[in-house]
Protein backbone atom coordinates (compact mmCIF):
# COMPACT_ATOMS: atom_id res chain seq x y z
CA UNK A 1 0.00 0.00 0.00
CA UNK A 2 3.10 2.29 0.80
CA UNK A 3 4.96 1.47 -2.31
CA UNK A 4 1.19 2.46 -4.68
CA UNK A 5 1.00 5.88 -2.52
CA UNK A 6 4.27 6.65 -3.14
CA UNK A 7 4.36 5.93 -7.03
CA UNK A 8 0.83 8.10 -6.91
CA UNK A 9 2.73 10.49 -5.54
CA UNK A 10 5.92 10.41 -8.07
CA UNK A 11 3.29 10.55 -10.86
CA UNK A 12 1.39 13.97 -9.34
CA UNK A 13 5.03 15.56 -8.70
CA UNK A 14 6.11 14.75 -12.63
CA UNK A 15 2.70 16.06 -13.88
CA UNK A 16 2.65 19.41 -11.95
CA UNK A 17 6.37 19.89 -13.34
CA UNK A 18 5.52 18.87 -16.89
CA UNK A 19 2.48 21.39 -17.13
CA UNK A 20 4.23 24.03 -14.90
CA UNK A 21 3.37 27.76 -16.83
CA UNK A 22 7.17 29.34 -18.35
CA UNK A 23 7.35 33.02 -17.74
CA UNK A 24 6.19 34.72 -20.82
CA UNK A 25 9.26 36.07 -21.74
CA UNK A 26 10.67 32.74 -22.23
CA UNK A 27 7.22 31.37 -23.94
CA UNK A 28 7.64 33.56 -26.49
CA UNK A 29 11.51 33.28 -26.88
CA UNK A 30 10.61 29.81 -27.55
CA UNK A 31 8.25 29.75 -29.95
CA UNK A 32 9.63 32.43 -31.96
CA UNK A 33 12.57 30.01 -32.66
CA UNK A 34 10.91 27.46 -33.34
CA UNK A 35 7.70 29.11 -35.11
CA UNK A 36 9.04 31.15 -38.04
CA UNK A 37 4.92 32.13 -38.85
CA UNK A 38 5.57 34.33 -35.57
CA UNK A 39 8.77 35.64 -37.06
CA UNK A 40 7.41 36.77 -40.02
CA UNK A 41 4.10 38.23 -38.53
CA UNK A 42 5.93 39.84 -35.97
CA UNK A 43 4.73 43.76 -35.94
CA UNK A 44 6.82 45.65 -38.76
CA UNK A 45 9.38 48.46 -36.61
CA UNK A 46 8.69 51.86 -36.68
CA UNK A 47 11.99 52.86 -38.89
CA UNK A 48 11.27 50.58 -41.60
CA UNK A 49 7.40 52.20 -41.77
CA UNK A 50 6.55 54.74 -44.47
CA UNK A 51 3.42 56.81 -45.03
CA UNK A 52 1.99 57.97 -48.45
CA UNK A 53 -1.50 59.12 -49.78
CA UNK A 54 -3.65 57.83 -52.10
CA UNK A 55 -6.54 59.43 -53.70
CA UNK A 56 -7.12 61.42 -50.47
CA UNK A 57 -6.65 58.36 -47.98
CA UNK A 58 -3.17 57.97 -45.99
CA UNK A 59 -1.75 54.51 -45.77
CA UNK A 60 1.16 52.94 -43.93
CA UNK A 61 3.50 50.64 -45.62
CA UNK A 62 6.88 49.41 -45.31
CA UNK A 63 10.42 49.34 -46.92
CA UNK A 64 10.98 46.11 -48.87
CA UNK A 65 14.51 45.95 -47.34
CA UNK A 66 12.49 44.97 -44.23
CA UNK A 67 11.23 42.23 -45.42
CA UNK A 68 14.50 40.93 -47.09
CA UNK A 69 16.54 41.29 -43.85
CA UNK A 70 13.57 39.42 -41.89
CA UNK A 71 13.75 36.61 -44.60
CA UNK A 72 17.26 36.16 -44.40
CA UNK A 73 16.91 36.13 -40.44
CA UNK A 74 14.35 33.31 -40.51
CA UNK A 75 15.92 31.34 -43.37
CA UNK A 76 19.17 31.70 -43.49
CA UNK A 77 21.12 33.79 -46.42
CA UNK A 78 21.12 31.64 -49.51
CA UNK A 79 18.36 29.35 -48.51
CA UNK A 80 15.78 31.04 -50.46
CA UNK A 81 15.34 33.64 -53.39
CA UNK A 82 12.70 35.90 -55.24
CA UNK A 83 12.36 35.45 -58.59
CA UNK A 84 10.86 37.89 -60.44
CA UNK A 85 8.91 38.10 -64.10
CA UNK A 86 8.18 40.55 -66.29
CA UNK A 87 4.42 39.82 -67.89
CA UNK A 88 3.79 42.87 -69.81
CA UNK A 89 5.00 46.52 -70.34
CA UNK A 90 4.11 49.32 -72.29
CA UNK A 91 3.70 53.14 -72.98
CA UNK A 92 1.27 54.85 -72.64
CA UNK A 93 0.66 58.96 -72.22
CA UNK A 94 4.34 59.01 -72.34
CA UNK A 95 4.60 56.60 -69.32
CA UNK A 96 5.30 52.97 -68.79
CA UNK A 97 2.98 50.56 -67.18
CA UNK A 98 4.28 47.71 -66.28
CA UNK A 99 2.90 44.33 -64.20
CA UNK A 100 4.77 41.18 -63.27
CA UNK A 101 5.25 38.22 -60.65
CA UNK A 102 7.30 37.66 -57.93
CA UNK A 103 7.62 33.75 -56.76
CA UNK A 104 9.49 33.15 -53.22
CA UNK A 105 11.19 30.12 -53.02
CA UNK A 106 12.80 28.73 -49.72
CA UNK A 107 14.87 25.51 -49.56
CA UNK A 108 13.90 24.45 -52.97
CA UNK A 109 10.46 24.84 -52.65
CA UNK A 110 7.83 27.72 -53.88
CA UNK A 111 6.13 28.95 -50.93
CA UNK A 112 4.01 32.43 -52.24
CA UNK A 113 4.07 34.76 -55.71
CA UNK A 114 2.62 37.87 -55.70
CA UNK A 115 1.35 40.29 -58.73
CA UNK A 116 2.68 44.06 -58.66
CA UNK A 117 2.17 46.74 -61.19
CA UNK A 118 3.92 49.78 -61.73
CA UNK A 119 3.62 53.13 -63.93
CA UNK A 120 6.20 55.85 -64.04
CA UNK A 121 7.74 58.06 -66.25
CA UNK A 122 11.17 56.65 -66.70
CA UNK A 123 11.28 52.61 -67.66
CA UNK A 124 13.80 51.75 -65.36
CA UNK A 125 11.53 53.21 -62.40
CA UNK A 126 8.51 51.25 -63.91
CA UNK A 127 10.47 48.07 -63.86
CA UNK A 128 11.78 48.54 -60.28
CA UNK A 129 8.36 49.63 -59.29
CA UNK A 130 6.65 46.40 -60.58
CA UNK A 131 9.70 43.84 -58.69
CA UNK A 132 9.41 45.82 -55.60
CA UNK A 133 5.30 45.37 -55.60
CA UNK A 134 5.48 42.03 -56.57
CA UNK A 135 7.95 41.33 -53.95
CA UNK A 136 5.86 42.95 -51.18
CA UNK A 137 2.68 41.50 -52.52
CA UNK A 138 3.97 37.89 -51.97
CA UNK A 139 5.73 38.38 -48.71
CA UNK A 140 1.46 39.48 -47.88
CA UNK A 141 1.04 35.81 -47.85
CA UNK A 142 3.99 35.23 -45.50
CA UNK A 143 2.30 37.37 -42.99
CA UNK A 144 5.00 40.07 -42.93
CA UNK A 145 3.30 43.75 -42.58
CA UNK A 146 0.01 41.45 -41.45
CA UNK A 147 -0.92 44.47 -39.37
CA UNK A 148 -0.74 47.24 -41.99
CA UNK A 149 -3.36 44.96 -44.08
CA UNK A 150 -5.25 44.37 -41.38
CA UNK A 151 -5.90 48.26 -40.73
CA UNK A 152 -6.80 48.65 -44.76
CA UNK A 153 -3.63 48.36 -46.50
CA UNK A 154 -4.51 47.28 -50.07
CA UNK A 155 -2.01 45.75 -52.55
CA UNK A 156 1.27 47.45 -53.30
CA UNK A 157 0.65 49.34 -56.83
CA UNK A 158 3.62 51.92 -57.57
CA UNK A 159 1.58 54.70 -59.39
CA UNK A 160 3.58 57.60 -60.34
CA UNK A 161 1.16 61.18 -61.56
CA UNK A 162 1.98 61.86 -64.73
CA UNK A 163 1.76 65.55 -66.12
CA UNK A 164 -0.13 66.27 -69.31
CA UNK A 165 2.08 68.93 -70.19
CA UNK A 166 5.27 68.31 -71.60
CA UNK A 167 7.87 66.58 -69.45
CA UNK A 168 10.48 69.02 -68.82
CA UNK A 169 13.00 66.63 -69.29
CA UNK A 170 13.74 65.17 -73.23
CA UNK A 171 15.59 61.91 -71.94
CA UNK A 172 11.89 60.81 -70.18
CA UNK A 173 10.52 60.94 -73.50
CA UNK A 174 10.21 57.02 -74.95
CA UNK A 175 12.32 56.71 -77.85
CA UNK A 176 10.54 55.67 -81.29
CA UNK A 177 13.12 53.16 -82.00
CA UNK A 178 12.44 51.08 -78.90
CA UNK A 179 8.52 50.72 -79.41
CA UNK A 180 9.08 49.65 -82.80
CA UNK A 181 12.01 47.05 -81.45
CA UNK A 182 9.15 45.46 -78.69
CA UNK A 183 6.33 45.55 -81.95
CA UNK A 184 9.06 43.70 -83.84
CA UNK A 185 9.87 41.40 -81.04
CA UNK A 186 6.11 40.88 -80.50
CA UNK A 187 5.62 40.36 -84.05
CA UNK A 188 8.23 37.88 -84.81
CA UNK A 189 6.79 34.74 -86.47
CA UNK A 190 9.87 32.96 -86.49
CA UNK A 191 12.73 32.16 -84.96
CA UNK A 192 15.15 33.99 -88.42
CA UNK A 193 12.98 36.78 -88.28
CA UNK A 194 13.26 37.68 -84.79
CA UNK A 195 17.19 37.13 -84.87
CA UNK A 196 17.20 40.04 -87.25
CA UNK A 197 16.16 42.26 -83.68
CA UNK A 198 18.88 41.63 -82.47
CA UNK A 199 21.25 44.22 -84.06
CA UNK A 200 18.44 47.13 -83.06
CA UNK A 201 18.59 45.89 -79.46
CA UNK A 202 22.35 46.28 -79.03
CA UNK A 203 21.93 49.73 -80.61
CA UNK A 204 19.69 50.79 -77.37
CA UNK A 205 21.07 53.16 -75.42
CA UNK A 206 20.86 52.22 -71.64
CA UNK A 207 21.51 48.95 -69.62
CA UNK A 208 17.86 48.58 -68.44
CA UNK A 209 16.39 49.45 -71.89
CA UNK A 210 19.25 46.74 -73.19
CA UNK A 211 18.37 44.28 -70.33
CA UNK A 212 14.35 44.36 -71.03
CA UNK A 213 14.61 44.01 -74.93
CA UNK A 214 17.18 41.23 -73.92
CA UNK A 215 14.26 39.68 -72.00
CA UNK A 216 11.78 39.82 -74.24
CA UNK A 217 13.70 38.63 -76.95
CA UNK A 218 14.48 35.57 -74.84
CA UNK A 219 10.83 34.83 -73.82
CA UNK A 220 9.76 35.66 -77.56
CA UNK A 221 12.38 32.74 -79.12
CA UNK A 222 11.31 30.08 -76.42
CA UNK A 223 7.75 30.80 -77.56
CA UNK A 224 8.65 29.88 -80.89
CA UNK A 225 11.12 27.33 -80.51
CA UNK A 226 8.36 25.43 -78.51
Amino acid sequence: MEKVEKSTSQEISKEETSSSTLPAGIKVKIEKRFTPYLQLTAPVPEEYLETYTEDGMEFKGYKAQYAINLLNEVYGLGNWFAEFELKHIENIKRAWLSHGVVKIVVNGKFIADGIGGSYARRIENSLKGTKTSAFKNACRYLGIGNELYLAGHEEDITYEKIEETEPSEPATEVPNEMKSTIDLINTSTSVEQLEKVLPLINKQEGKAVRDLLVKLYNKKRIELVK
